[in-house]
């Protein structure tokens, strides 16, 4: 089985997972407009999911990666833009989406605090909370996100 097709039987299990743990533990909330979404709602449910599903995925696990500039390099690679444009503070759709990924995993996956995220890309502890918000909505409604997302820990050693 090649990586890639490992890669999607990893994602397929895990957004099955997803939604069965979801729909078992009674949190399930179908899609609505994004004007009426219940922050604390959507926070619990991503985390709720994404956790869970992810402590299951594989039983063969890497060693969890804890360097930020290799961090940054894997989400480079993965999304196929390069370090220094990420660094650029250009606004390009991918690479604010870049940004976004590893504010997330500096945030959640390190415990870094706001101010040390930011520094590590010359931004501000506010980016780093607008980012982390903005990702969070975009893992609830974006597919590809999610998918981005789930991959990146896999990848990462983080799941």
């Amino acid at each position: 089985m090649t990586a890639a097709q490992q890669q999607r039987k990893y994602i397929n299990e895990a957004k099955e997972r997803w939604k069965t743990n979801l729909h078992e533990q009674d949190r399930f909330q179908p899609v609505i407009p994004k004007q009426k979404i219940d922050k604390r709602r959507v926070e619990e449910r991503t985390k709720l999911g994404m956790s869970s599903i992810l402590v299951s995925i594989a039983n063969d696990r890497p060693v969890k990666e804890t360097d930020p500039d290799k961090i940054l390099e894997a989400i480079c690679e993965m999304l196929q833009v390069s370090v220094s444009r990420v660094l650029s503070g250009r606004r390009h759709k991918e690479l604010v989406f870049a940004r976004k990924l590893f504010f997330y995993v500096c945030r959640n996956l390190l415990n870094f605090s706001l101010n040390q995220c930011g520094k590590l890309m010359n931004k501000d502890h506010s980016t780093v909370i607008h980012d982390l918000k903005k990702l969070e909505n975009e893992i609830q409604y974006s597919e590809y996100a999610f998918q981005k997302l789930v991959m990146l820990k896999i990848n990462l050693g983080y799941s």
